[in-house]
């Protein structure tokens, strides 16, 4: 499904604003398959005159945002929020009132947010003349644009804290990526007030109004926004993956001839009905900011056997999980520090690992892993050639919730989703991608028999 796109204007402006990009986006073929575009429209002004309106603060802003994003976009599984000056501020107000009022959870669809020429740090521009014309006639919105403006220096704490350096989503915390543009003219908000917080920045050609206006698609400011939708900067609590690509090949082995399994300083025959060779690779996405180390884990049942074949970096798993390996042979841990735009994988070989009555695979992907594409392939083609039929055809199923490792999986495939996006199979191989995979659990099942 698309990613919805929302754009919010900024101080005085309306949403016409955002019209050199919206056309640009709405030509760029590539992004019209991918994503959805709106604006978010919402009364500001200069002055108002008439004793029965007023001209709502930016907390009325925030919170008439949330109820417009809910009201149109609840069905989209990612947002990506576009603020142009004061409408980088009625995000992060927003992204503010979640956390605080315990429903930071509902910002984990936001992918990023990118702001262009905000205020986070105030506008000093005619403060002066600001100062004594609304003297007389106050104007909240203005209020919060002026430099030291306690109101945005408490939100600035509140977004540093429970977004920029959260590390999980909770109900009042959530890892959101920002990514932050100032425009190299710009008077009205200099770099060092649009950069605010963010280690994201970076500066575009034109003032304050014009860096939203792109020329053509070629022109700078069009090329930042475009890379930014299509490849957004992460948080550095989530993995930002482009793909996990896994491939299982399983065949059958006689059970006259076991396996003489070694490891550690242990030796012991395995006898089984099946070998298996799993390769799993993990290409991290260019915006990936997550250094923490990244584990991956395989684990036999029935007192199988798993040795490593090759992987990328020499393993960086702790004593204790290695120690596991040497003292029974039957779980590998390969532990590594992502690299943005680096592949990384784990090959390795499985002995009685599906055997009779146990032909299942599955897989816990962390909550912290957003995947762009999550692809895999089953391989039993041995199978057919040594005379088995396929038993039972092979299901994959999905479910953002995980279970740990020792439940049994099947009994909760009642709460899963059959994957349903099925690529073109040749004999005895299928293949499975989902889109947009954000961490829980993976789980196959499958059975050959003799051919009679």
């Amino acid at each position: 499904m698309k990613t919805a796109v929302v754009f919010v204007h900024g101080f005085s402006d309306t949403k016409k604003c955002w019209k050199p990009f919206l056309d640009l986006l709405a030509a760029d073929e590539q992004l019209k398959a991918d994503f959805t575009f709106d604006c978010y429209p919402y009364e500001t002004e200069w002055f108002n005159s008439n004793p029965l309106e007023k001209i709502p603060a930016l907390r009325d802003l925030g919170s008439a945002f949330g109820g417009f994003l809910k009201r149109g976009f609840a069905d989209y599984p990612r947002w990506i929020l576009v603020g142009h000056s004061q409408g980088g501020l009625v995000i992060q107000n927003y992204l503010m009132q979640k956390t605080l009022g315990k429903e930071a959870r509902d910002l984990a669809k936001i992918r990023s947010v990118v702001l262009f020429a905000c205020p986070n740090l105030g506008s000093d521009i005619f403060s002066g003349i600001r100062k004594i014309a609304f003297n007389l006639n106050p104007n909240p919105q203005e209020r919060t644009l002026r430099v030291l403006n306690p109101e945005i220096s408490d939100m600035r704490k509140y977004i540093q804290l429970n977004v920029l350096n959260a590390t999980s989503v909770t109900d009042t915390s959530c890892p959101i990526a920002f990514q932050a543009f100032w425009g190299e003219s710009d008077a009205v908000v200099p770099m060092a007030s649009a950069r605010g917080d963010f280690l994201e920045a970076e500066g575009l050609a034109g003032n304050h109004f014009t860096i939203i206006r792109p020329e053509d698609s070629s022109d700078d400011r069009y090329k930042a926004l475009r890379e930014a939708l299509l490849h957004p900067v992460g948080n550095p609590a989530f993995y930002e993956v482009d793909l996990i690509d896994v491939r299982l090949e399983v065949s059958p082995c006689p059970l006259d001839q076991p396996y003489q399994a070694r490891y550690g300083t242990t030796e012991r025959s395995v006898v089984t009905d099946n070998r298996a060779h799993r390769y799993m690779k993990l290409t991290f996405a260019s915006g990936n900011r997550c250094v923490t180390p990244y584990k991956i884990q395989y684990r036999t049942k029935n007192d199988g056997f798993v040795r490593f074949l090759t992987i990328r970096e020499p393993n960086g798993a702790d004593t204790e999980a290695q120690s596991r390996y040497d003292e029974r042979g039957t779980e590998l841990s390969y532990s590594f520090t992502p690299i943005a735009g680096e592949k990384f994988w784990m090959d390795v070989e499985i002995y009685k690992g599906y055997d009779q009555g146990n032909r299942t695979w599955h897989d816990h992907i962390p909550n912290e892993v957003r995947c762009a594409t999550y692809r895999f392939t089953l391989d039993l083609t041995a199978y057919l050639d040594a005379g088995f039929t396929i038993s039972k055809e092979p299901e994959f199923f999905w479910s953002p919730v995980d279970v740990e490792h020792d439940r049994e999986v099947p009994d909760q495939r009642s709460q899963e989703t059959r994957a349903e996006r099925r690529l073109p199979a040749e004999r005895g191989i299928w293949v499975w991608e989902l889109p947009d995979y954000q961490g829980g659990l993976l789980d196959l099942d499958w059975d050959v028999a003799r051919a009679p």
